[in-house]
């Protein structure tokens, strides 16, 4: 860690000395007029609203990437997980158990339980300015979309609460008020189909009208053997009890209306209803061939890669996740330089999910017996939002905006699950428990906040905001825990036994804290093609507890995680706006974070989260398009991390506490930082891009784009320290790099129609990679008690064996673009 610092280090310094050199070049080479006319002839200057107002990107002073309609759609991006994988900041993991919801991180912060509703991400999700409070459903298909902007680094003081790594906004297509219509039909392999259909109505009265329709639906890509293949019904909502594994079908709607008649009151609304069925992604360990067999005697395959069927018949019904949205904005003009606006906002959802893990967690050591672990999930929510912004400038030294904000959801979560271990002795179970938990959360915040710009001087000025909140939030959750199974005694005796149920009823906490979150930011035009600022930014991720901990321990929560960005950053263009540089470094320290201990030593399910670390993450961030003609551009973007825990510290009550665990070697208050990393932040994701025309003629053009990203070695748990055995072996996934591509035949149509035909392929180069990995093992990361002797205790003996998801193979498929 400390070279990874030396290096972020130098490379600080290096910016920094680039910065200034940057500045002195373009003094002395001031553009001429001529100049400046044919710098519009490259690179064209992109709009967003990352700060309330419409701004060029160029000179808003934070960190921002920002994709246009067009860029996502030849990247072929379609959901929010292309959306991460467009943007190096960000990393995303499929949840194990639901494959529409993501383990979302941005600069090294998220949460890797997803599922819990007691708790809350580091990246906050908006659509056209709306929070979007549960991960559930994030997949759903982008339609109809201007532009999306992700804003890296804390988001405290203009979008509140859970954005300390970022906040990623998706802004949709406002009607136009012309007729047209427009739609595309993609088909593929796995039977893909993808159509999307938008029509704008003319204005009546002042009232634009625009509707976007969608349907979606791709198989799985792991067959289920003997599996029902039907499709869910959309009207009963009966599926299939033996769906094939990592399927999905989208259908969706959305209504806008805009009123605008030029004066200064505006109106734009949307209703947007979607629904995914899907199926989970397979895990599956190839340690298991030949060493566990199921009840018909079929041996487990030795599959290195995604196996292209489960391996015994597997009872999968389908998962379904809905959900509907309103979206209400007025606009007043107050004067010209004084805007009052008010964002009122609903969202529902009801998602409903089911895994069955296929074997997959089972210790292949001999002797070998067949774990079977499912979970089923229900998670409820709605969410209603109120915003207040005034935003204006008083003459042209002072741009400000200050706003009200107000949020509250209602919640509920009920999870069942089941751990089965067969004995080999015939209706004897090993192991068998069964657990009921059902959860029901309410979170309200309220917040005001403001910012001011002071335009010193022509180049120089200096922001200055902050953010006053103040959170509640209350849970309930009753739980059982039924357990039975058979002691083995050696040499071969079993002894049957029942525990006592552990039933928990009507247990609940709440919590109340106010946060103050300031922000400033220095900002340097040296030229109108040359900004560089200097921002210290915070931001806080809110307090909660945790779904899965002990019975009795429910009343336990834990304080918001507080963070602190340093940020020093360069936005240039050159060359006659032919390359744009855009470059950030960073230097983050986390306070009070939070962090999941394990509480009982003989069941590393159940799980505590406290206020127990700190952390410093070190970052760069580079953004570099170079575009020497209209027919060619080539984007490199790279991002740079270095993270530190810096404390961690030793918890009473849990694993590491003497008191519970006597195996344990570790004091209650002892720095346990080395068996702790920060999870899913790679040091180092680079992505290319390629955009070329080949060539034109009289009835169009032919345009290729190609995009590579590779990710470097990524963790997938927090226990994975460099005192953890094996955690690179059996808890993190290798580095890897993808290919996809897409080419296109723009047709000339010398009308305003607009036509195009695509062929394009994802993973083209057919990479076999890990998505997602769970480590397992009897001790992984501290010593416990052995509940079947000898001997006493089981030593650490880091990670044996895993459970692994593997990517899709290589699909290729077609696109056909329509517009009139």
């Amino acid at each position: 860690m400390s070279t990874s610092g030396a290096r972020l280090r130098g490379v600080a310094f290096a910016v920094a000395s680039l910065m200034f050199v940057d500045a002195r070049l373009a003094s002395a080479q001031q553009p001429t007029s001529s100049d400046q006319s044919q710098s519009q002839e490259g690179i064209q200057e992109v709009v967003v609203t990352a700060e309330r107002r419409a701004e060029n990107l160029q000179t808003t002073p934070i960190a921002i990437t920002a994709l246009s309609a067009e860029t996502l759609n030849k990247q072929g991006v379609t959901d929010f997980a292309g959306v991460a994988q467009s943007s190096t900041s960000l990393n995303f993991t499929p949840y194990p158990s639901s494959s529409n919801t993501l383990i979302l991180y941005m600069r090294g912060q998220g949460v890797a339980d997803a599922n819990q509703i007691t708790q809350d991400g580091s990246v906050g999700l908006y659509e056209d300015g709306f929070y979007i409070a549960r991960p559930q459903a994030e997949t759903f298909d982008l339609a109809d979309v201007d532009r999306v902007e992700v804003l890296r680094g804390p988001q405290g003081t203009l979008y509140g609460r859970n954005t300390t790594g970022g906040a990623v906004n998706i802004i949709s297509k406002k009607p136009t008020g012309d007729f047209d219509v427009k739609f595309s039909i993609d088909g593929g392999q796995r039977n893909y189909v993808r159509a999307l259909g938008t029509i704008n109505l003319p204005g009546v009265a002042g009232i634009d009208t625009k509707f976007t329709l969608l349907y979606s639906n791709l198989a799985g890509n792991v067959k289920n053997i003997d599996g029902q293949s039907q499709p869910c019904l959309m009207s009963s909502g009966v599926c299939g009890a033996r769906e094939d594994y990592n399927r999905e079908n989208q259908r969706g709607g959305r209504f806008s209306l805009r009123y605008d008649q030029g004066g200064p009151f505006t109106v734009d609304y949307f209703f947007e209803i979607g629904r995914i069925d899907s199926t989970p992604i397979y895990y599956q360990d190839p340690q298991l061939a030949g060493a566990v067999f199921g009840p018909s005697g079929e041996p487990y395959p030795p599959t290195v890669g995604l196996a292209g069927s489960t391996w015994q018949p597997i009872d999968l019904p389908i998962s379904t996740a809905k959900f509907n949205a309103d979206g209400l904005t007025l606009s007043l003009k107050l004067n010209d330089s004084m805007t009052l606006r008010s964002l009122t906002g609903y969202r529902g959802l009801d998602s409903r999910f089911y895994q069955d893990y296929a074997g997959a967690f089972t210790n292949p050591g001999p002797p070998a017996s067949l774990t079977n672990f499912t979970s089923q999930d229900v998670v409820l929510s709605n969410q209603f939002t109120q915003e207040i912004q005034l935003i204006g400038n008083i003459a042209k030294m002072f741009d400000y905006v200050a706003g009200f904000y107000y949020f509250k959801e209602h919640a509920s979560h009920g999870e069942n699950g089941t751990i089965n271990i067969p004995s080999f002795v015939p209706g004897l179970p090993f192991y068998n428990e069964l657990s009921n938990r059902y959860v029901r959360a309410n979170a309200q915040s309220r917040a005001g906040y403001g910012q001011i710009t002071w335009h010193i001087t022509e180049p120089l000025s200096f922001t200055a905001g902050a953010r006053y909140t103040v959170d509640g939030r209350s849970a309930s959750r009753n739980y059982e825990i039924y357990q039975n199974g058979a002691v083995f005694i050696p040499p071969a005796t079993l002894f049957p036994y029942v525990l006592p149920p552990e039933i928990e009823t009507g247990a609940s906490n709440s919590l109340r804290f106010v946060k103050f979150n300031p922000a400033g930011t220095l900002n340097m035009a040296w030229t109108p093609d040359i900004n560089t600022y200097f921002r210290v930014a915070t931001g806080y991720k809110a307090g909660g507890s945790s779904e899965a901990g002990p019975i009795g321990a429910f009343g336990l929560t834990f304080a918001p995680e507080n963070v602190t960005t340093y940020e020093l950053g360069l936005k240039s263009y050159w060359a006659d706006h032919t390359v744009r540089a855009n470059i950030a470094v960073f230097h983050s320290q986390f306070r009070d974070m939070q962090l999941q201990f394990d509480t009982d030593p003989t069941n590393l399910a159940i799980v505590e989260s406290y206020n127990a670390g700190s952390a410093h993450v070190n970052g760069a961030e580079f953004e570099v398009l170079l575009a020497p003609t209209p027919d060619f551009s080539l984007g490199i973007n790279d991002t740079v991390l270095s993270t530190d825990l810096v404390s961690v510290t030793a918890v009473a009550g849990t694993v590491f506490d003497p008191a519970v665990n006597p195996a344990s070697p570790y004091k209650v208050g002892q720095n346990v930082a080395p068996l702790f990393r920060l999870p899913y932040a790679p040091n180092n994701i680079l992505q290319m891009n390629l955009d070329w025309t080949l060539f034109h003629t009289t009835g169009g053009s032919l345009e290729l784009f190609a995009d590579w990203r590779l990710q470097g070695r990524q963790y997938d748990t927090a226990t994975t320290g460099v005192l953890v055995p094996n955690s690179a072996t059996y808890y993190s996934i290798p580095s890897y790099g993808i290919v996809n591509g897409k080419l296109s035949w723009n047709f000339d149509t010398h009308s305003k129609k607009t036509m195009r035909l695509s062929v394009w392929a994802k993973n083209l180069l057919d990479k076999q990679y890990q998505e997602h990995v769970i480590g397992q093992g009897a001790a992984p990361f501290i010593s416990v008690p052995n509940t079947a002797p000898p001997p006493a205790f089981i030593p650490q003996t880091g990670y044996t064996y895993q459970a692994v998801a593997w990517a899709p193979r290589a699909m290729f498929g077609a696109q056909f673009e329509y517009g009139f």
